[in-house]
C-alpha cells in the first residue's frame, strides 16, 4: 500500500522564469531546513481566500499584522485552550498558512480556567444588556 500525501513544501518546484523569488521576501516568512521537521509535520494551506493572487514583498504587512493579531488574540485576549495562533509561509509568492495547536494536556487544562472565567463574564455581560 503507498502512502498518498501532499506534497513537502521543500518538494515543491520553482516556476520557470520565477527563479529567485525567496530573495523578496522576509527569511521568517520562507521555508527553511532549520525548521524543516517541524514544517513538514503541519498541514499547509493555500489562503486563496484572503490572498488569492501572488503577495507582493511591501504587501505583506496586511498578512503580518492579522498573523501577530490572531496569535493574540485566542492566546492572550480571548483564550482559546488548544489554539496559539497560526503560522505563515510563502512558496513561490503565494501565502500558506497553518494551525498552531496545543499537544499538551495540562497546559489546555489550565488554559481552560481562563476561557471560561471569560465565557462567563461574556454570558452576564450579554444578559445585562439583553
Amino acid at each position: 500500500m503507498s502512502e498518498t500525501r501532499f506534497p513537502s513544501p521543500f518538494e515543491v518546484p520553482t516556476p520557470e522564469g520565477c527563479e529567485g523569488w525567496e530573495n523578496l521576501y522576509p527569511y521568517y516568512y520562507l521555508f527553511s531546513e532549520e525548521r524543516r521537521e517541524l514544517e513538514e509535520s503541519k498541514f499547509w494551506f493555500f489562503d486563496g481566500m484572503h490572498h488569492p493572487e501572488v503577495l507582493y514583498p511591501f504587501d505583506t504587512i496586511t498578512s503580518e499584522s492579522w498573523w501577530v493579531a490572531l496569535g493574540e488574540m485566542n492566546s492572550r485576549v480571548y483564550i482559546v485552550p488548544p489554539a496559539l495562533g497560526i503560522d505563515q509561509r510563502v512558496l513561490n509568492g503565494r501565502l500558506y498558512i497553518s494551525a498552531n495547536a496545543i499537544m499538551d494536556e495540562e497546559v489546555v487544562g489550565a488554559r481552560v480556567a481562563h476561557f471560561m472565567e471569560l465565557h462567563g463574564a461574556g454570558r452576564l455581560l450579554l444578559r445585562a444588556l439583553g
